[in-house]
């Protein structure tokens, strides 16, 4: 049965998801960088963006996986599809972060 949260509801996938989203939206900023400099320390030479990043990653990915793990439920078993639901709403907004980051690059 698929179920509908609401808006901000606590679950599995949300904390998942925030877990994930803080420290992907912490180092999305300053990966780009890193990787076309092919040096690792250049991570956190963005400091203030990579902050800024986890500042919005984690609520981003608290509301995103807490509404697509419950919904996974009809193809998963409920604690996969939390599971599944919070990896997805956390990688989200750190990918989307990255993206952007990397099109500032160039």
């Amino acid at each position: 049965m698929t179920r509908n949260p609401r808006i901000g509801e606590p679950s599995l996938s949300a904390l998942i998801g925030a877990l994930i989203g803080a420290p992907g939206g912490l180092i999305a900023v300053g990966l780009p960088l890193a990787i076309a400099e092919h040096d690792f320390s250049l991570i956190i030479t963005v400091r203030t963006l990579g902050i800024a990043g986890l500042l919005l990653s984690a609520p981003v990915g608290w509301i995103v996986g807490g509404q697509i793990g419950p919904r996974l439920g009809r193809f998963f078993n409920p604690r996969n599809a939390e599971i599944v639901g919070g990896i997805i709403g956390g990688l989200t907004p750190a990918l989307l972060i990255f993206a952007w980051a990397w099109a500032m690059m160039h």
